[in-house]
């Protein structure tokens, strides 16, 4: 999951870093890499949002996009979290942030 996140999600302008460890990880959302600026707090509110939109209820704290799922899931089912955490992340758009 995390080598997934390292190379797909940060292509994104607002993915500032991924850390974490085993399958507790997290994405830091930043207004744009150079400055990693802190977006607005309604951003939890819209990802969290396209998360359930998408099927999938999101942990968003704070600027952070975050993936801890249970420790029985399939890898199906973690690819499956990851698309849609990934598609959530893709489709934020400055006005987002702002």
């Amino acid at each position: 999951a995390r080598k997934r996140m390292e190379q797909e999600f940060m292509k994104s302008p607002y993915a500032g870093y991924v850390d974490g460890l085993g399958l507790m990880l997290g994405v830091e959302i930043v207004t744009d890499k150079e400055s990693k600026g802190m977006p607005s707090p309604k951003l939890t509110q819209i990802m969290q949002q396209r998360g359930i939109e998408k099927g999938a209820f999101l942990r968003v704290v704070a600027n952070r996009l975050c993936y801890s799922p249970p420790c029985t899931i399939t890898r199906e089912e973690s690819e499956r979290a990851l698309d849609i955490l990934q598609a959530v992340l893709m489709e934020l758009k400055p006005g987002d942030l702002t």
